[in-house]
């Protein structure tokens, strides 16, 4: 009997390692893919949905079972492993052309303002840019178009492109938008799922990211930064990749979008004319946007006045006379001087030094100068002329007060000057001196104290500048009256 029973507790265990083995292929396929997780979303980047979920209800059945030893454990291996296999062998869902919402895949982004940043046109400044994304919304609908290896990406709501870096850098190029399609977008497959790599036709190693990501702005510029193999921290996971989210045929339908994009009225394109805008470095900063503002004067006038072509040839720290190696040919051209020719104590100078171009170095003759510079690179150039913004501090750069003179000279000297100037030659005037703000708030205004404005201090700017460009602009709707009086 002792015997015997040794044998019997013997089989039993012999059969308990043998089912061991068996269970071994099932147990190490579970704990291979368990971390394997595709979602089923129908969007380029993505698994193929049904596929997905066949997989996913077998790898379940799979692991709730995967210590039964009552069942066929062989065929749920081959069932999980032929599942797992579908997906892979069909890949990832392929880019089609189509309308698609273009939205970053920033994580710290997401966390913070509960939604990712999306991808739009700023018109105004030439430029792409990222807000908040909404859903419904045009600004983050782009048609994509097939064109060789890559894509033709249009703006829904401005029938504007993505175009390519405005430099010949690669890296950290601020990234256009085009009236035409002039660049190819390519789209590379990343390892996450439904996220890729952004490029162009011109700079193909370079992804579209988002400017100044560790800063957190809601707000920003796409630029060209990261290459595929750069390793990016778990602080900025994802500011380099972008999703493409299939737009529903029922909000194209009530956003009132077809298959051919009709660009607006309003858009940049419907001011077929150049401005350039010359000035000192508040006229600078609208290309060198900083997190203490967002927008410098000359944008917020474009989002009214909406020329199609723009040059911003502020200098920063420039007098008036730096302004006048910078004049090329354009159809309207706005002067902002005067405050560092105060700070650099340059003299005033009189109407007849202006009258009779005396060369003297004064404000007023080297005005002369710059104007006769215009009228050399196009003898029709419309010009406006700006008075300049009350400034104080900054340092000890100018006065403490904006009314006390600097080594005797008052900034309102300048202002007057330049109001005599634009009376001589019957030129409208921006008058900043007087509208932009004073001693009493110019601080509020300001982004130090007190020279540089704010958002609230540029738009100040912009709403006196508008209407002084609008008396000189030719334009059957924004202008008729000019129009009419130019066809007479």
């Amino acid at each position: 009997m002792i015997k015997k029973a040794r044998i019997i507790v013997c089989t039993a265990m012999l059969c308990l390692c043998a089912g061991t083995a068996k269970a071994d292929a099932l147990l190490d396929l579970v704990r291979q893919l368990n971390t394997f997780k595709p979602q089923a979303i129908n969007a380029p980047g993505y698994y193929d949905s049904t596929l997905v979920v066949t997989y996913n209800e077998t790898f379940a059945v799979a692991k709730k079972n995967m210590m039964n030893m009552k069942i066929n454990r062989d065929s749920i291996c081959q069932t999980l492993q032929k599942a797992y296999d579908d997906l892979k062998a069909k890949g990832y869902n392929p880019i089609k052309a189509g309308f698609y919402y273009l939205t970053n895949c920033f994580d710290r982004y997401k966390t913070k303002y509960s939604a990712p940043a999306a991808m739009y046109t700023d018109t105004s400044a030439g430029l792409m840019k990222y807000k908040k994304f909404e859903e419904g919304n045009k600004e983050f609908i782009y048609k994509l178009t097939p064109y060789g290896e890559g894509w033709f990406c249009q703006n829904a709501a401005t029938g504007y492109y993505i175009g390519t870096g405005n430099g010949d850098n690669w890296y950290s190029e601020m990234i256009t938008c085009t009236e035409e399609a002039d660049h190819t977008q390519l789209f590379t497959q990343m390892e996450e799922e439904g996220e890729f790599f952004v490029a162009d036709d011109i700079d193909r190693l370079t992804s579209r990211c988002l400017y100044q990501a560790s800063n957190l702005n809601e707000t920003g510029s796409i630029f060209n930064w990261s290459q595929t193999v750069d390793a990016v921290g778990s602080d900025l996971r994802g500011y380099n990749h972008w999703s493409l989210t299939p737009v529903p045929a029922e909000t194209l339908k009530a956003l009132g979008i077809d298959e051919v994009i009709v660009v607006p009225e309003d858009s940049v394109a419907h001011i077929d004319a150049h401005w350039m805008s010359l000035g000192t470095s508040i006229t600078w900063y609208n290309d060198n946007v900083s997190s203490a503002f967002t927008k410098g004067y000359q944008t917020r006038v474009r989002e009214v006045l909406p020329f199609k072509r723009f040059t911003n040839k502020g200098v920063n720290g420039g007098v008036l006379e730096s302004a006048i190696g910078q004049v090329s040919h354009a159809d309207y051209y706005t002067i902002e001087h005067g405050i560092n020719d105060w700070g650099h104590s340059t003299p005033v100078g009189t109407i007849d030094d202006y009258k009779n171009n005396t060369q003297n170095g004064t404000f007023a003759a080297n005005y002369r100068r710059l104007i006769d510079a215009i009228y050399k690179a196009n003898p029709k150039a419309m010009i406006v002329l700006c008075t300049p913004r009350k400034g104080y501090g900054f340092g000890t750069y100018l006065p403490a007060n904006c009314d006390d003179p600097k080594e005797g000279i008052y900034l309102h000297e300048y202002a007057d000057i330049i109001r005599e100037i634009a009376a001589y030659e019957s030129l409208p005037v921006a008058d900043f001196f007087s509208l932009c703000g004073g001693q009493k708030n110019l601080a509020n205004l300001s982004i130090d104290r007190a020279l540089h404005p704010n958002d609230a201090g540029y738009q100040l700017m912009a709403d006196v500048l508008i209407p002084a460009l609008k008396k000189v602009l030719l334009h059957p709707i924004i202008n008729p009256a000019t129009s009419e009086d130019d066809g007479e």
